[in-house]
């Protein structure tokens, strides 16, 4: 396969509602080395003919449907994993949320300048309707010098989501790191758990800008 720069894995399931969107924000991005992976489980709405669509429009959207057992956002995203194959970076996203035109730029930018880390941290929000309004939001991908990453996971506040990381594709490899299948809940929580279980370097990108946007809502 050929090398290229950034992984971009999306778990999809009966995702119809909101999948424009994110994709649309993936499709343009200031940076463009990169493929997308929406691996769909077995949706039963639109899902899999929209992911289709925008496959022919970009030859960089790739649409692979989980082929084993068991559903979930998990094996998806071990299968996405296992189609990254040339890639340098792997960044998981969730199929309704929305990112900055410049997500991925900064994030490439930053790993590219510490060659020393594993991954990376970024600013994320959280919205119900659009990105960027004010009332009700929960920021996360930010430092806090009197409380340990650790203890803050563990009190169920965690220091940022998955979809606010980028990773060295080889790090995750040599350390054995996948989702676990078997988790119906909390399985960001586990996956940073691993991460950290495993001592890989990481740093927070404090000059960043809010790059990635978490939606709240009722997800059918």
């Amino acid at each position: 396969m050929d090398n290229y720069k950034v992984a971009i894995i999306i778990p999809c399931w009966n995702s119809s509602m909101f999948i424009r969107q994110m994709l649309d924000s993936v499709i343009c991005q200031t940076y463009t080395d990169f493929r997308v992976f929406c691996v769909d489980d077995k949706s039963e709405d639109d899902t899999i003919s929209i992911l289709q669509e925008y496959a022919q429009k970009d030859h960089r959207i790739h649409v692979v449907k989980r082929n084993r057992l068991p559903k979930g956002a998990p094996t998806c995203r071990n299968i996405g994993f296992d189609c990254s194959e040339g890639a340098e970076y792997v960044i998981w996203f969730d199929s309704d949320d929305v990112i900055a035109p410049y997500c991925i730029e900064q994030r490439v930018l930053f790993m590219d300048h510490h060659p020393e880390l594993d991954y990376g941290c970024f600013k994320a929000k959280t919205f119900k309707t659009e990105p960027l309004e004010i009332e009700e939001t929960y920021l996360l991908g930010y430092e806090y010098p009197y409380a340990d990453d650790m203890t803050r996971l563990i009190k169920r506040r965690n220091p940022f989501g998955g979809w606010g990381l980028i990773h060295r594709r080889r790090s995750l490899l040599k350390s054995q790191i996948i989702w676990d299948e078997q988790l119906l809940s909390n399985q960001d929580s586990d996956f940073i758990i691993q991460l950290f279980q495993k001592g890989l370097k990481y740093q927070f990108a404090k000059d960043s800008k809010i790059d990635y946007f978490y939606r709240i809502c009722f997800r059918p």
